[in-house]
């Protein structure tokens, strides 16, 4: 079941979308304050720990 609630989740490949559900429910990825995930756009080392330092606290 996809429960993807990003503006453009329309753009997210398929064989990413469970992933990315499930890593959004768990609170380990939350996207950006326009409501977009931006599934195209390049990850920066910020986001990247981030993600990482969530991953860890879980």
């Amino acid at each position: 079941m996809n429960v993807i609630s990003f503006k453009d989740k329309d753009l997210i490949s398929l064989y990413a979308s469970e992933g990315i559900t499930a890593l959004a429910q768990a609170g380990i990825i939350n996207g950006f304050e326009d409501g977009n995930f931006r599934p195209q756009a390049h990850t920066t080392r910020a986001e990247a720990a981030y993600i990482i330092l969530n991953l860890l606290q879980q």
